[in-house]
């Protein structure tokens, strides 16, 4: 009896665990994906130090 509920605590963590890193890759997935398209925006608008300082002054 004692390893059928030792069994079934491993399986209950161990799902946990898989669904835990599903959600961690997905993640990451989508911030490397928002990363590449903030980045790709400002290469194609290249400014000088000058104008992102101005622009990103606190008002």
């Amino acid at each position: 009896m004692m390893k059928t509920k030792l069994k079934i605590k491993i399986a209950l963590v161990l799902s946990c665990s898989i669904v835990i890193n599903i959600f961690l890759i997905w993640e990451v997935f989508r911030l490397r994906n928002e990363l590449n398209r903030y980045h790709n925006q400002n290469l194609s608008e290249s400014k000088s130090l000058d104008q992102l300082w101005n622009e990103n002054q606190p008002k």
